[in-house]
């Protein structure tokens, strides 16, 4: 059963795939158009990241390596989605209500997504080299 176990990587996916572009639409539209483009360059990175990943384990599947989530996995998830709620209350939030989440904190968690990101990139890199470089290797006659 997978009642209580880590949510399927699809479903982080789709997660990403309705919420980044919401929030690139809401920050444009509320006249924030740099972090719009900001929005969007995570948006693209956090994809990007998903689609390596998962060819990188294709790979590693013919290799015999081991598909597990890496730590930066589940930091990035563990990051990821109190960011976007985050990022969501600072565009939307009525003026009049009494907490503001501070830009600092928003900007920063951006980075922080950013960061961790290309860090987890970097590990499955690494973690698939041997695969991916096997693969690129050309065939022998």
């Amino acid at each position: 059963s997978r009642l209580g176990s880590y949510a399927d990587p699809m479903t982080d996916k789709v997660f990403y795939l309705t919420t980044f572009p919401t929030l690139v639409y809401l920050a444009a539209r509320v006249g924030q158009h740099t972090h719009a483009r900001t929005l969007l360059v995570l948006a693209i990175l956090f994809l990007l990241r998903d689609q390596w990943v998962s060819f990188l384990r294709s790979l590693g599947a013919l290799h015999n390596l081991s598909a597990k989530a890496n730590w930066s996995g589940k930091v990035r998830t563990l990051i990821s989605f109190p960011t976007i709620c985050v990022i969501y209350y600072y565009l939307q939030a009525p003026p009049h209500w009494c907490w503001r989440a501070p830009a600092l904190l928003v900007y920063g968690l951006e980075g922080l997504s950013v960061a961790i990101n290309l860090i987890s990139i970097g590990i499955y890199t690494a973690r698939f080299w041997p695969a991916l470089r096997a693969e690129l290797r050309p065939p022998d006659k």
